[in-house]
């Protein structure tokens, strides 16, 4: 059967370049428009039957309600593009609340009712379906005179990241594409409307403000990958793709390079995600601080060259670091010129990476098609997924055949005895209190390979032939360490956190001044998997 679309917002603009693409690859198109005369192009249209108008508020449950039964009746609901805007602005000096909150939701309240509609619709059939909701470059960069609009497009997004999450383990799959200022009839019109002189002005300021030097033109950006790609994929994407003018979700400059199979970033941050809770890795102050402490091996370990040599990346290879924080192994790889993508759920680490090609997602469920990387990445992170089990059928899909995936970890030796240091000042020395398990524990170098071997067909384990200690003779590079771990334990312990990185401090330049040094245990371990 046919496929069939709804767009709100269609009649003219981006949304009617929607449809007319949907429709001339071969789709079936139900627009949502509120003006009856903008919708007038639906009629006599070439498209014939295929194409249908509902004319209403994109809000209005009945009207959407309406919009998929068209649909329904033309063939297989696959896709629906959120795309209705209100361009009103209302400042908070001079507005009651009340009316702000009107037009926030004047521009929320379509792709929430679109998303709910078509997300009950795809349910009840039981088939896969995918949303785009339509935002902006100003749901992260504002301009002065759209607060409810750049407030509202900034929900958009954050609603986007949830149902992604919340639906994709059903088929559904969840986009934004964040667009920029787009040459519409609206746009020509306030250009028209001002003198030559301030025009310029405008125009000059548009070109100032996007990558493109030039504001959008109303036609789905990149055909090749247009909106007709709607139909699901086996994975869920959730992405916030840019057009020429816009940008993307997460993503710290534009990028020019990233491989074909992958749908686009944005996906965000949930805290059942990640074992680790959020703040933990909100940014990546506690991962450096836990980088710095390894510099001090000695001899240095380079673990990120044994783990690259390990999957055998060369040049031209196409790399996912899964789980990339702030960019340690993507420089590597950059120096290998491999087509590397970074990929991790929190939005801090991505920035800090500074990677031209980064997605901020959830590994349970990755915006990437099967077999689109010859490598991935795994690199102490799968101890963070609750659900390991999906997170590394995921890894598995997206490599090749013959693609290699390399997951780290680290040992039971790992990191003592700071551990036991941090139980001291916590309880006195009296041992009553212990840490909990650490997050490593759940994937570890003892239980890790069953873990993998459920889903690949070769798992080795590899240990380095050294693994030299850390040798510290500063107490502050320790205490650091130990600090970094405050968002995942202080809230069990029986001290104040910073009372326990001072003992800690104490104790180890206790041993410095006794010994010259304090030592801690490193013991890495990297799996190497083949299909």
């Amino acid at each position: 059967m046919t496929d069939s679309y709804v767009v709100t917002g269609g009649g003219r603009g981006v949304g009617r370049a929607v449809a007319e693409r949907l429709l001339a690859d071969g789709g079936a198109v139900v627009i949502i428009e509120s003006d009856a005369g903008a919708a007038a192009w639906t009629r006599d249209h070439p498209a014939g039957p295929r194409l249908a108008a509902v004319t209403g508020d994109a809000a209005d449950e009945a009207v959407t309600g309406r919009a998929a039964d068209l649909a329904a009746d033309a063939g297989v609901l696959a896709g629906w593009v959120n795309n209705a805007a209100v361009f009103r602005d209302a400042a908070v000096d001079s507005a009651p609340p009340g009316a702000v909150l009107d037009l926030i939701t004047a521009n929320l309240g379509p792709a929430v009712t679109g998303c709910g509609t078509a997300i009950r619709r795809f349910l009840a059939r039981g088939t896969r379906g995918s949303i785009v909701n339509v935002s902006s470059h100003q749901a992260q960069r504002a301009v002065r005179g759209a607060l409810p609009y750049a407030t509202a497009k900034a929900a958009t997004e954050g609603l986007t990241r949830a149902l992604a999450v919340d639906y994709g383990a059903r088929g559904i799959r969840v986009n934004a594409v964040a667009l920029g200022s787009i040459s519409t009839e609206r746009y020509r019109a306030l250009l028209a409307g001002q003198g030559p002189e301030a025009a310029a002005r405008t125009e000059a300021d548009i070109a100032r403000l996007h990558p493109a030097g030039r504001p959008g033109r109303p036609r789905w950006p990149r055909p090749s990958r247009s909106c007709s790609r709607m139909r699901p994929a086996s994975s869920t994407a959730r992405s916030c793709r840019s057009t020429a003018a816009g940008r993307r979700w997460a993503s710290t400059r534009k990028r020019p390079d990233v491989p074909a199979g992958l749908a686009g970033s944005g996906s965000g941050h949930r805290s059942a995600v990640a074992v680790s809770p959020p703040e933990q890795y909100a940014d990546d102050r506690n991962l450096a601080a836990r980088q710095r402490l390894w510099q001090y091996q000695s001899p240095y370990f380079d673990i990120v060259s044994w783990v690259l040599d390990l999957a055998q990346v060369e040049p031209g290879r196409r790399v996912l670091d899964a789980g990339c924080g702030n960019g340690l192994y993507l420089r590597a790889l950059r120096e290998r010129h491999a087509r590397a993508v970074g990929f991790d759920l929190s939005a801090g680490m991505l920035a800090a990476a500074a990677h031209p090609a980064v997605v901020n997602g959830d590994v349970v469920a990755l915006p990437v098609r099967d077999g689109a990387f010859d490598v991935v990445l795994a690199p102490h992170m799968l101890y963070h997924v609750a659900d390991r089990a999906q997170a590394i059928r995921e890894l598995r899909r997206v490599l090749t055949p013959r693609g290699i995936l390399v997951a780290v970890t680290n040992g039971a030796r790992h990191g003592q005895p700071l551990r036991t240091l941090i139980e001291r000042a916590a309880d006195g020395g009296t041992g009553s209190w212990r840490l909990p398990a650490a997050a490593a524990d759940a994937f570890s170098a003892e239980n890790a390979a069953a873990q993998l071997e459920a889903v690949f067909g070769l798992v080795t384990c590899v240990r380095p032939g050294v693994a030299p200690p850390v040798l510290i003779t500063d107490a502050s590079v320790a205490a650091d360490y130990v600090a970094s771990m405050a968002a995942s334990y202080a809230g069990q312990a029986p001290r104040p956190w910073r009372d326990i990185v001072e003992g800690v401090r104490r104790a180890v330049q206790e041993v410095i001044d006794a010994e010259g040094v304090f030592r801690i245990s490193g013991d890495p371990a990297a799996f190497v998997c083949r299909p």
